[in-house]
């Protein structure tokens, strides 16, 4: 039941967007407004906050947070090295990598990650969650750039790879998050940064309700199918090996398991459409992985506690 009530919403506000836009009280130039807010406003402000937050000092922290991000990391190179073994479309290929890594754990893990494992462990669940959306994004980011972008000019590559918005606040978050303090600047900088970030998850739903109301071009069974395989089920398994095969304990490993078990992340419709990507794949993929996650979710929490 804690599960359906977060996620509920989740559908709710993309039916707000969707009737908005069948209703043309939201017009087709409105949804890339809303989009180029969240992407270069509202997810950077998200990312970091996400990274702000954590105490990378915390003893023993930041071992779990490593073996996450080496697993996430392997994650995201065999996927890449697997969906370039198919011939399919570029951007197809970029859409699928974004839905099967980038997972919601912000808006849909934190809130059932504290009630699940509880306010002590709830250190492991924000920095595991935040090293999950953020690198996942920065991963994606290079994918999407990687399959749309290719530049012969390794400057221009470059240029455009670090002015990206999402790289920047990725590398604003881990300054600040070592950074020492600086009083009430700091709690007016936090929080501002934080009311943005609020605005991200729902902002890019209804963009998403929106643009579902005005495209129905079919995807075939298959592609739906797999980042819903690979997010859902095969990336949480391989979190669990990986951390296994390296000796964590069952608490850490269960919390990052259940973490990579996200369904498919609101931001990767944003990032889908400001790279051109096939926004109708991500947008069913972030539809169909976040209504099954009430099932699997549900299982994975009854298997780990």
């Amino acid at each position: 039941m804690q599960i359906l009530q977060i996620v509920l919403p989740v559908f709710l506000i993309i039916l707000v967007g969707y009737l908005a836009g069948k209703s043309k009280v939201v017009k087709p130039g409105h949804i890339d407004a809303l989009n180029d807010f969240a992407y270069y406003i509202a997810l950077p402000a998200l990312i970091i906050t996400s990274f702000w937050q954590i105490n990378f000092l915390q003893k023993g922290l930041s071992e779990i947070i490593g073996y996450n991000f080496l697993a996430l990391a392997l994650f995201a190179f065999l996927l890449m090295l697997g969906l370039n073994l198919f011939n399919i479309d570029k951007k197809t290929k970029a859409a699928l990598f974004l839905s099967s890594l980038v997972g919601n754990t912000i808006y849909i893990g934190f809130p059932i990650g504290r009630q699940a494992f509880g306010g002590d462990n709830f250190a492991i669940v924000a920095g595991v969650g935040a090293i999950h959306l953020v690198l996942g994004t920065f991963l994606g980011v290079m994918a999407a750039m990687h399959w749309t972008q290719k530049h012969e000019n390794l400057k221009l590559y470059l240029k455009e790879f670090f002015t990206n918005p999402l790289i920047l606040s990725l590398i604003a978050g881990i300054i600040l998050s070592f950074a020492p303090g600086f009083g009430k600047t700091e709690t007016i900088l936090k929080n501002t940064l934080s009311m943005l970030a609020a605005t991200a998850s729902p902002v890019a739903l209804f963009a998403l309700g929106c643009f579902l109301s005005q495209r129905s071009h079919k995807i075939p069974f298959s592609l739906r199918a797999v980042p819903v395989i690979l997010k859902l089920m095969v990336f949480p398994l391989f979190v669990f090996l990986i951390l296994k095969k390296f000796g964590q304990v069952s608490g850490p490993t269960n919390i990052s398991s259940f973490l990579a078990a996200m369904p498919t992340a609101v931001s990767t419709f944003v990032i889908a459409e400001k790279f051109g990507l096939d926004e109708k794949l991500v947008a069913d993929s972030l539809l169909i992985t976040t209504a099954l996650s009430v099932i699997t979710l549900t299982g994975i929490l009854y298997w780990t506690l």
